[in-house]
């Protein structure tokens, strides 16, 4: 299912364009697409990358995809958010 996608404009480098490109099919897929900040220690910095026109549910995804992405617990809803922080993502 192919979906018009919109992109996160604050590109300020080559890679983060290049980012759009690697990133747009998950976001076609109706999936949030963020990635790293190079200039952050892992696991903290996420900035957004490309946005679903359509976002799909977890209960639409594969189970083993679901149970990967429950894996993940944000504080934040990512349709209203242009980065993830360190204190975005609980503990579990």
């Amino acid at each position: 299912m192919a979906q018009t996608l919109a992109r996160n404009n604050d590109f300020t480098d080559e890679q983060k364009r290049g980012d759009f490109d690697a990133f747009a099919p998950m976001a076609a897929r109706g999936m949030y697409s963020f990635a790293c900040r190079s200039d952050a220690p892992r696991g903290v910095g996420y900035y957004l990358v490309a946005v679903p026109s359509v976002p799909i549910h977890i209960d639409n995804l594969s189970a083993s995809i679901a149970q990967v992405v429950r894996r993940t617990v944000l504080r934040v809803d990512l349709s209203k958010v242009f980065a993830i922080e360190k204190g975005d993502i609980a503990s579990s």
